[in-house]
């Protein structure tokens, strides 16, 4: 796909969606950029992303949406909200399809909360958790397929880390946890960036489910201990078990690497690159 004559809509731009606006830009393609707040709009212009200020529920969609939806590649980029009484993410997802143009292609950033804590590897064919979570993706996945059909290509990311998220930060100093032998399933920021842009570039993965999650799994007591030297936060301690006594899930990206010939920038959680 030759980028300079692409329109590329963003919905969302927040911690992942700038960045990947901020790329495709770089490249040359026209850039449509939302954000649900209006003091976000100068910057998205002042990186020559053409601002709209959108807002989408279960019934509507308010704000400026007036030719977003015209494009060639669409990004769905809004995560699932918790707690909030009433929100339906699945019904969102649901209200937002009626949008999407026939002519255009659709990536929807998804989770890898969808598939069920089986203590073993799990694949995009892996039962799905039966949690409310995992459900809720779930359905706004299906609800995508339903309506875009081929030309969707749903990207199940696993833990976004690198530059400020840093995960050894978030338990810093805390006591008692019964993780320690846990695999993560962490991928850095640059690698999601760089795997949408060649789905984009290589316009051959529609119709797709991909895993976007780091090859390597070292344990969490491994990740937080590691940050903890690094940046010098307070250390993490951990009761002694081991995973059987806490389910996980090892979540496998081998599809991704086979299918777009994917080398992972960051293969490994232990040595993500991080700005503090």
């Amino acid at each position: 796909m030759n980028l300079s004559n692409t329109t590329i809509s963003i919905l969302g731009c927040g911690w992942l969606g700038f960045s990947v606006a901020k790329y495709f830009v770089a490249k040359g393609a026209i850039v449509k950029g939302s954000t649900t707040t209006k003091e976000k709009i100068e910057s998205l212009r002042e990186n020559k992303i053409i601002p709209f200020q959108i807002k989408v529920d279960e019934k509507h969609i308010s704000g400026n949406k007036e030719n977003f939806f015209d494009c060639d590649v669409l990004i769905i980029s809004i995560p699932p909200k918790r707690n909030i009484p009433g929100f339906s993410y699945e019904k969102v997802v649901e209200r937002l399809a009626k949008e999407i143009k026939d002519t255009s292609k659709v990536i929807f950033i998804s989770s890898t909360s969808v598939y069920k804590a089986n203590n073993d590897e799990v694949d995009e064919s892996s039962e799905i958790e039966d949690g409310e979570r995992g459900k809720t993706i779930f359905l706004a996945e299906e609800n995508l397929k339903e309506s875009v059909g081929k030309s969707l290509t749903i990207l199940r990311c696993g833990g976004l880390m690198g530059y400020d998220r840093i995960p050894g930060k978030y338990f810093a100093g805390k006591k008692d946890l019964t993780t320690a032998s846990v695999p993560v399933n962490y991928i850095h920021r640059d690698d999601v960036v760089s795997i949408i842009s060649q789905v984009v570039l290589k316009d051959t993965f529609w119709g797709e489910v991909f895993n976007l999650v780091a090859p390597m799994h070292p344990s969490r007591k491994e990740v937080y201990e590691k940050n903890a030297l690094d940046f010098n936060f307070s250390a993490s301690e951990f009761q002694d078990n081991n995973s059987d006594e806490t389910p996980y899930k090892i979540v496998s990206s081998k599809k991704l690497i086979q299918s777009l010939g994917y080398d992972f920038i960051f293969p490994n959680p232990l040595e993500f690159d991080y700005t503090r």
